[in-house]
């Protein structure tokens, strides 16, 4: 008989039915009434109630995930701060207490409070995702754990992290993006990137045209077509020496201003660099460059 097929059995009778015992952990045969097994594990959730101290008939979770968009991850309890449960004469107690608490903290805890409130404003203005920001947070976390970016500025190191989570995971953001956004030098928070992924240890890649092409054609309402044949001209010039040296915001404009040419939806130049962030010159030198490797009959483009 098959080993996995025993197993299934009563060691007892042999039955093949069996009852759980959730509240005390245990599987009994139904047939002879065995206890099989009486430490089994709940891979559920605790559930309790811990809203008001009242059973009001809704099961909340005991506790919600842990996350790096905390300080604490999410794992310290907090003096509560709802007055109108509190009577009048001892509101005050814990007004002091809830101070105390505050006061008590390490300043790593207050470094990171300040820091991961900025990096979730700076998110929501640049449009990250979620998963963004957590790696963010995250990335904020160890670096001032391990202790190598003293020194500099919390606020340019929040937003550093930021930007070190979009070239990691290739979003279409610029460096230039979050220096608008935080209103902070460029330069600046060049420095902390800089900082931080020598700290961390972390391989970046260069960033890629491609990834802006989707963000532009779509802020100037151009067609799926003119889309993919952005991304289609950028692939044909791939390999060539137009690549080294330049940003990908410009070379992804100046795609951009030719597909626009070729299929009927011509965008002005001044539009384009609206959008992308840079000047008209280099979209008129990126599209020399780009009409002179990729072959382009000059009469279909103009």
């Amino acid at each position: 008989m098959d080993l996995r097929l025993k197993s299934k059995l009563c060691p007892e009778c042999g039955g093949e039915k069996y009852s759980y015992n959730s509240s005390m952990g245990e599987k009994v045969c139904d047939t002879c009434g065995l206890v099989i097994e009486d430490r089994l594990v709940d891979f559920g959730r605790d559930w309790g109630e811990f809203a008001d101290g009242k059973s009001s008939g809704i099961r909340r979770s005991s506790g919600g995930p842990l996350t790096y968009t905390k300080g604490d991850m999410g794992l310290t309890t907090a003096i509560g701060n709802k007055q109108e449960r509190i009577k009048s004469n001892n509101a005050h107690k814990y007004d002091r207490l809830n101070k105390w608490q505050l006061a008590n903290s390490v300043s790593i805890e207050r470094n990171l409070n300040i820091a991961l409130s900025e990096i979730k404003r700076i998110s929501s203005i640049v449009k990250l995702t979620r998963k963004l920001e957590e790696e963010a947070s995250m990335l904020y976390t160890l670096a001032v754990r391990k202790g190598d970016i003293r020194g500099r500025k919390i606020e340019h190191l929040a937003v550093a992290c930021c930007y070190v989570a979009v070239r990691k995971f290739q979003f279409p953001r610029s460096l230039d993006d979050f220096a608008n956004a935080s209103n902070l030098d460029r330069k600046e928070i060049g420095k902390c990137y800089r900082c931080v992924v020598s700290s961390l240890g972390i391989r970046m890649m260069p960033p890629n045209a491609c990834d802006f092409i989707a963000k532009y054609t779509c802020e100037l309402k151009l067609s799926e077509q003119a889309h993919t044949k952005a991304v289609e001209l950028l692939h044909d010039a791939k390999g060539s020496q137009i690549f080294s040296g330049r940003s990908p915001q410009g070379l992804a404009s100046a795609t951009i201003y030719i597909t626009g040419l070729l299929f009927g939806e011509k965008r002005t130049q001044r539009e384009i660099a609206n959008v992308a962030g840079v000047t008209e010159v280099t979209i008129r030198n990126r599209y020399k460059e780009l009409v002179k490797v990729l072959k382009l009959k000059s009469d279909k483009i103009k």
